[in-house]
């Protein structure tokens, strides 16, 4: 019994201790309502859009690896990942560090601390003109998984069908 135990209390040691995992975040974000961030630049692009998937082992940095696949975007600047075990912040950026974007001429920078929903807490975008604007509103989301389709779609279908078959054997 107290070799169980034991046993047991080790494996949930060893299960809460192993945090790595490899993590896919298949999101979308637009944002919109800019205000000056700094300087004097141009006209922001608005709504800045992007559609993408980043896959990555959470336990290893990232340093502006270019290990992200755009789906759609309007933002005109190649887009690279990084990624920070320590503060745990996913950085999509033209010009980024794990947890830290450079603001050059023409960049765009974008911060996402919660990898469940993919939509980041902070954009922001440099155009030409010196300076940067800050956006004020930013939505998105989750872009689901083929098979996350594939499994809702049966899940409806399965439904409907029982439905349909409960009401024909009350009539």
């Amino acid at each position: 019994m107290i070799k169980q135990a034991l046993i047991g209390g080790l494996a949930l040691f060893a299960a809460q201790s192993a945090t790595a995992a490899v993590i896919t975040v298949n999101g979308y974000f637009s944002a919109t309502s800019w205000e000056v961030y700094f300087g004097t630049p141009a006209a922001p692009i608005d709504p800045l859009t992007l559609k993408y998937s980043v896959t990555f082992d959470n336990a290893l940095f990232y340093e502006a690896a270019s290990i992200i696949t755009v789906i759609s975007t309007n933002i005109p600047y190649a887009i690279t990942f990084s990624w920070s075990p320590d503060n745990a912040v996913m950085v999509l950026a033209t010009a980024g560090t794990s947890n830290s974007c450079m603001h050059f001429v023409e960049t765009f920078c974008a911060f996402v601390s919660d990898l469940a929903t993919g939509t980041p807490n902070f954009v922001e975008q440099s155009p030409a003109g010196g300076g940067g604007w800050i956006a004020g509103r930013i939505t998105g989301g989750v872009i689901p998984e083929p098979a996350s389709w594939a499994l809702m779609i049966a899940g409806f279908g399965l439904t409907g069908s029982a439905l349909r078959r409960r009401a024909r054997t009350l009539a």
